[in-house]
């Protein structure tokens, strides 16, 4: 859908406009205008927590970013507008969306697996913008992720990443959502008591589903990590 580039003045240069058939996050059952605002406005929320990000850690400056998962480059195209000089690297187990990417980001992709321990990043990075990954895994793939972006972080670089927390349980308490789950009340006890539950989307596929999160469980999960710091 569409081509060429959108102007904002907000990222400090041109956005990428093109929105290929194939992406699933742009919501096509929406009226085009504010379909077109949800997505173009979650990379602009998305580079505003990486500025709040690398102000915070005091980052001297952006020259290598990573996004994974990048999807078609909903958030990556921005974050492209925003740091032009930067490299920037993609990784995504849907590879048409790499390759959307390589192909009209200037991105370079990274091979990925289910496996965290046989993914091999080329950091070191500056930032790593982690966008609906730990909202889809259970607790041991949070641990070794958060391990392979701390390595791969350059020293006073940042990782930023989305997690499901008490806006989602009330979203699910009050049947808002579901998130695609046959039973997504069953998360509520888990995540009242411990401060975490997941639900995977089929038996089939154990590994993939929707998590919550409390921020003091990811707290505790992010203190594992030796000379890692929470800067937001």
């Amino acid at each position: 859908m569409g081509g060429g580039y959108l102007v904002s003045g907000e990222p400090g240069g041109p956005v990428l406009d093109l929105i290929p058939d194939d992406e699933g996050m742009y919501v096509r059952e929406a009226a085009t205008a504010v379909a077109r605002e949800h997505y173009f406005g979650c990379g602009r929320s998305a580079l505003r927590c990486v500025r709040l990000a690398v102000a915070a850690a005091e980052c001297p400056s952006v020259t290598r970013i990573l996004d994974f998962p990048c999807g078609h480059g909903r958030v990556l195209r921005t974050l492209a507008a925003a740091y032009p000089q930067a490299e920037l690297h993609v990784s995504d187990l849907l590879t048409a969306g790499v390759d959307f990417c390589v192909q009209n980001l200037r991105a370079v992709p990274i091979p990925t697996h289910v496996d965290p321990a046989r993914i091999r990043l080329q950091g070191p990075y500056d930032v790593i913008w982690v966008g609906s990954l730990f909202t889809h895994l259970d607790a041991p793939k949070w641990r070794a992720f958060f391990e392979l972006f701390h390595s791969s972080l350059r020293v006073g670089g940042v990782c930023v990443f989305t997690t499901h927390g008490r806006r989602a349980a009330e979203m699910i308490r009050t049947q808002e959502t579901s998130y695609g789950l046959a039973d997504p009340a069953s998360l509520l006890p888990g995540f009242g008591s411990a401060g975490f539950a997941y639900r995977s989307y089929s038996p089939a596929d154990p590994g993939y589903g929707i998590s919550l999160s409390s921020a003091s469980w990811v707290l505790n999960e992010l203190g594992r990590l030796a000379g890692a710091r929470v800067v937001l």
